[in-house]
């Protein structure tokens, strides 16, 4: 397959999304993180959660 592009210009490719994937993960756990002092308050029963 020939893509017309050097070695170079694939590694840095591939490390712009590897990096652009740590940061999306470190935003997940950042949002999560601020979450969690969020309690729902009481304990819902299977019927409850099931209910439409």
């Amino acid at each position: 397959m020939k893509e017309k592009t050097s070695l170079n210009q694939r590694f840095k490719e591939w490390l712009k999304k590897y990096v652009e994937i740590d940061e999306k993960a470190k935003m997940y756990f950042d949002l999560m993180d601020s979450m969690s002092y969020k309690e729902p308050g009481k304990k819902f029963t299977r019927e409850e959660m099931n209910e439409k």
